[in-house]
């Protein structure tokens, strides 16, 4: 995006009031995004100061954007699996990796929207999932996190593998089949494709203000915290435990039906 609206011009000629502007042409986000849209820049500029290719006194300030936290608007567990489910039931038969997608971040709360939409064919490697560089890490020294994913996730995903063969080892795994609007096959899917998935999934089962995010994460952690299990244990360990752990006290299994 960054690159797109500066295109080849110099960073040493991009001041606060260029940066403020980029920020500020970016539609339908709030304070909190435009702060973390920020912070990336503000990670760029640093690390390109380490590498002397800016210098202290062309070091932008980066004022700090104040903005206030708000409650995420979460759902149920019951209702998070019967979205998830309507997604599979809308969308498998054309694209599975929708619902694979969706499912995969309310089951692995270390992973983001973008993280799912950077992982490459060739970052699967027997059941278990790299992510490079991910959008938020607990390991500031490590630009890497490794998924385990659980068997039914492991299935489908080495099934698509097989049924939607990649040209090369490069593409993203989160792709479209078919052309779509103005995607077209073997494309990414877009940073707004999966929330619309949700979307129109959820308003089918009549579940409405709940988004992407809050309704797989923040729904799956606070489902989390009425378990046995701790928070400082919800956020040390693969939530694939968590997500195995709900599902048996649930008595549920999305493929039992299909067994």
């Amino acid at each position: 995006m960054a690159v797109e609206y500066w295109g080849q011009k110099n960073m040493r000629d991009i001041d606060d009031s260029e940066i403020e502007e980029f920020l500020n042409s970016i539609p339908n986000i709030g304070k909190k995004t435009k702060s973390n849209y920020q912070s990336h820049l503000k990670g760029f500029w640093k690390f390109a100061r380490k590498m002397k290719a800016v210098s202290a006194d062309e070091m932008p300030l980066f004022e700090p954007i104040k903005y206030d936290l708000g409650f995420r608007t979460v759902t149920t567990w019951q209702l998070q699996r019967q979205v998830i489910e309507k997604v599979k039931e809308m969308t498998f038969s054309f694209n599975p990796r929708i619902w694979l997608a969706i499912d995969m971040l309310a089951t692995y709360t270390e992973l983001r929207p973008d993280d799912i939409r950077r992982i490459q064919e060739k970052n699967y490697h027997n059941g278990f999932v790299t992510i490079f560089y991910p959008t938020k890490s607990k390991r500031k020294n490590q630009p890497w996190i490794t998924i385990k994913l659980i068997d039914e996730h492991r299935e489908v995903w080495e099934w698509i593998q097989k049924t939607f063969p990649a040209i090369n080892h490069e593409m993203y795994f989160f792709r479209h089949h078919k052309g779509r609007a103005r995607a077209k096959p073997g494309d990414v899917f877009s940073d707004k494709y999966l929330a619309r998935c949700w979307q129109r999934a959820a308003k089918e089962v009549g579940l409405e203000g709940v988004s992407l995010y809050p309704g797989t994460r923040h729904t799956t952690i606070t489902a989390v915290s009425y378990t046995h299990l701790t928070l400082p244990t919800i956020y040390s360990v693969s939530v694939s435990v968590v997500a195995v752990s709900l599902k048996k006290k649930n008595n549920t299994s999305q493929y039992d039906s299909e067994k």
